[in-house]
């Protein structure tokens, strides 16, 4: 095994190993939070400010939400697996947007093929879907 495997193989296990111990996002008692619905996540995260957390989702009535910074630009990821024959992959999806305390969000993650993905809609009832597409969405900027 080269030099360069070996170094490569090392950062990637030291990768591996940091996204599990990342800080639970606990927002402080005077910090602006926005309630935000999470659809089919596994392993959620924020990054905003550069510093990356996970976050626990709470249940109700079979829905899930979880309290996120407001107004700042945060980035959402979510780390899934999919199976196949003798084989498990694992693929991490990434957006970031901006959280205005009056936007009403839904987070949808999935794996399609052998592929994941992240997509978020804004609760809009003024359209025919209720939903529509939250201009601020963006490539993850963490």
């Amino acid at each position: 095994m080269t030099l360069i495997s070996r170094v490569a193989s090392a950062c990637a296990l030291l990768f591996l190993t940091a996204c599990g111990i990342l800080p639970t996002y606990a927002p402080t008692a005077e910090e602006k939070t926005i309630e935000i619905r999470f659809i089919s996540f596994v392993k959620p995260s924020i990054c905003f400010e550069d510093k990356t957390y996970k976050i626990n989702l709470t249940e109700n009535n079979g829905k899930y939400f979880a309290r996120i910074p407001a107004n700042k630009r945060v980035t959402f990821s979510n780390e899934q697996s999919f199976h196949g024959y003798q084989v498990i992959s694992y693929c991490t999806a990434s957006l970031s947007l901006t959280t205005e305390s009056d936007k009403k969000i839904v987070l949808n993650a999935g794996t399609y093929g052998d592929k994941c993905y992240i997509e978020a809609v804004l609760e809009d009832s003024s359209t025919p879907t209720g939903v529509k597409i939250d201009p601020s969405l963006s490539p993850p900027h963490c």
